[in-house]
């Protein structure tokens, strides 16, 4: 996560199988969804720039 912090958004370790890898892994998933709604979200002002 301090990676994250500084600016990093690939993570390609594994976590341990204990209460905090569950959290380590969460996290992963939940930044790799952000970073796919930002480039929809970006595709979409574009498509409708676009249009105007």
């Amino acid at each position: 996560m301090v990676d994250w912090n500084r600016g990093a958004r690939e993570f390609d370790g594994k976590f341990s199988k204990d209460e905090v890898g569950t959290i380590g892994e969460t996290f992963k998933r939940i930044s790799s969804e952000n970073e796919e709604l930002a480039r929809r979200l970006i595709r979409s002002e574009l498509k409708e720039r676009e249009a105007v």
